[in-house]
């Protein structure tokens, strides 16, 4: 085999090994698993009746962009909502009502207590720039 034909298999092995860690990095937060690479994001979570509040309190100026919450849902498929944006120290009410399974079943505050908050996000720097290899995450268990 020539060094041309090496090395033309060579750059197509390598863009398919890059192209397919992309994908599978895109498809663990898009399916609620925490990629490694992921960085730990900082939040103050609290119930208030039947309301979820969010406060981002990351100090280095990350805003979440596209951001997914998921309750009671780490290993099951819990209930989940989504949110455009969450900024640095705004709060954010989200009514538990909003909260769905993927069956369409809504979570009901009434009947059942918020165990475990995630969130999972894409980050988005101070000067409004989005990294498509940021990916924020957030996990805890509510004190009942």
């Amino acid at each position: 085999m020539s060094s041309g034909k090496i090395l033309t298999y060579t750059i197509i092995l390598i863009a398919s090994a890059l192209i397919s860690y992309d994908f599978i990095k895109t498809a663990k937060i898009n399916n609620f698993i925490p990629s490694n690479s992921a960085i730990d994001l900082s939040a103050d979570i609290t119930i208030d009746e039947a309301t979820l509040k969010i406060i981002n309190t990351n100090k280095d100026l990350w805003f979440w962009n596209n951001v997914i919450i998921k309750i009671n849902g780490i290993n099951s498929s819990g209930y989940t909502t989504k949110i455009d944006r969450v900024t640095y120290l705004n709060i954010y009410s989200l009514p538990l009502f909003d909260f769905t399974k993927s069956d369409g079943e809504r979570f009901n505050p009434f009947t059942h207590k918020v165990l475990e908050v995630e969130i999972f996000c894409d980050l988005i720097n101070y000067k409004n720039i989005i990294d498509n290899n940021k990916k924020g995450y957030y996990q805890t268990k509510m004190i009942n």
